[in-house]
C-alpha cells in the first residue's frame, strides 16, 4: 500500500467509527426516552442501513484506489514498451546505415576496379595507335625513298635513251651526207638545212616532252608528300584529342570522387532535415550525372527516414526512369 493511500483509509475508518458512535448514542437515547420496541427495531434498521452505506462507500473507494494503481501500472508498462520499441527502431536504423555504408564501399570498390580496367584498355589502345603511327611513318619514309629512287632511275634512263637516239640520228645523217655529198652538193646542202630544221624541231619537242614529264613527276611527288604530311598531322591531332579526352575523364573522375566524399561528410555531420534540404538544393547545381544520381539516392533515403514516402518515391522514379530532353 502506498503512503498516499494511508490518509484516505484513516479518514474512512474515522468516519466509520463516528457513524457507529452516533448510531449507538441515538439508540441509547431512544431506549431511555420511549422504551418502545417498535422504535428500537426502526433505529436498528436505520443503523444497519447506514453501516451498509458506509461499507459500500469504503468498498467503492478501495475499488477506485485499485483501479488507479492498475492504471498507473498500465501506463508504466506502456511507457516501457514504447521505450523498448524506440530503442529497437534506433538499432534497426543504425544497422541500415551500416549496411548502406557497406554497400557504398562495395560500389566504390567496383567503380575503382572498372576505372582500372578502363585505364588499362586505354593504355593498350594508345600503345596500339603509337605502334600504328610508327609503322605508318616507316612506310611513308620507305615509300618516299622508293619514289625518289624510281624518279632518279627514270631520269637516267631518259637521258641514256635521248643520247642513244641523238647518236643514231647523227650517225645516219653523217652516212647520208657522205653518200650524197659527191653527187649533189646543192641537194646535200638543202637536205642538210632541212635535216637541221627537223633536228631542231625534234630536239625542241624532246626537250618539251622531258620538261613536261619532269614537271608531272615533280607535281606527283609534291602531291604525295602533301598527302603524307596531312596524314601525319591528322594522326598527331588524333593523339592530342585522345590525350585531352583521357585527361578530361581523369579530371571528371577526381571531381566525382571529391563530390562523393562531400556528400558522405554532409550525411554524417548534418541533421537529416538540413541534409535533405542541402541535397535538394545541390541537385540542379551539380554538373556530373553520377553526382546527381548519388544526391537523389541520399535524398530519397532521407525522405523515407523523415516519413515522406511520396517525395522519396519521386526521387527513386527519377533515378529509375529519367525524363528525356529534346524530344528524342
Amino acid at each position: 500500500m502506498k503512503s498516499s493511500d494511508r490518509p484516505l483509509l484513516a479518514g474512512l475508518l474515522s468516519g466509520l467509527l463516528f457513524g457507529c458512535a452516533a448510531t449507538a448514542l441515538t439508540s441509547q437515547q431512544a431506549f431511555s426516552a420511549e422504551g418502545d420496541e417498535a422504535d428500537t427495531q426502526v433505529l436498528v434498521a436505520e443503523q444497519d442501513r447506514r453501516e451498509g452505506e458506509n461499507v459500500d462507500r469504503d468498498q467503492q473507494r478501495e475499488r477506485e484506489v485499485r483501479e488507479g494503481e492498475a492504471r498507473e501500472r498500465e501506463a508504466r508498462e506502456r511507457e516501457a514498451r514504447e521505450r523498448g520499441r524506440g530503442e529497437r527502431e534506433r538499432g534497426l536504423q543504425r544497422e541500415r546505415e551500416r549496411e548502406h555504408e557497406r554497400e557504398l564501399d562495395e560500389r566504390r570498390e567496383r567503380e575503382m576496379r572498372e576505372r582500372e580496367m578502363l585505364e588499362r584498355k586505354m593504355h593498350e589502345q594508345r600503345e596500339k595507335e603509337r605502334q600504328h603511327l610508327e609503322r605508318a611513318h616507316r612506310e611513308m619514309i620507305e615509300r618516299r625513298a622508293a619514289l625518289q629512287g624510281r624518279a632518279a632511275l627514270q631520269g637516267r634512263e631518259a637521258l641514256q635513251e635521248r643520247a642513244a637516239l641523238q647518236e643514231r640520228e647523227a650517225r645516219q645523217r653523217r652516212e647520208h651526207a657522205e653518200r650524197e655529198h659527191a653527187a649533189r652538193e646543192h641537194a646535200a646542202r638543202e637536205h642538210a638545212a632541212r635535216e637541221h630544221a627537223e633536228r631542231e624541231q625534234r630536239e625542241h619537242a624532246g626537250r618539251e616532252h622531258a620538261e613536261r614529264e619532269r614537271h608531272e613527276h615533280r607535281m606527283a611527288l609534291e602531291t604525295e608528300m602533301i598527302e603524307l604530311d596531312l596524314r601525319r598531322k591528322q594522326l598527331e591531332l588524333r593523339m592530342a584529342e585522345m590525350e585531352l579526352e583521357m585527361r578530361s575523364h581523369q579530371f571528371a573522375r577526381q571531381a566525382d570522387e571529391a563530390a562523393f566524399d562531400a556528400i558522405k561528410n554532409a550525411r554524417r555531420f548534418m541533421e537529416p532535415a538540413a541534409a535533405a534540404e542541402f541535397f535538394a538544393s545541390m541537385i540542379e547545381q551539380a554538373r556530373s550525372p553520377a553526382v546527381q544520381n548519388h544526391l537523389r539516392l541520399q535524398l530519397a533515403e532521407l525522405y523515407f527516414i523523415a516519413e515522406q514516402p511520396d517525395r522519396g518515391n519521386e526521387q527513386l522514379r527519377i533515378l529509375i526512369a529519367p525524363e528525356r530532353r529534346g524530344g528524342h
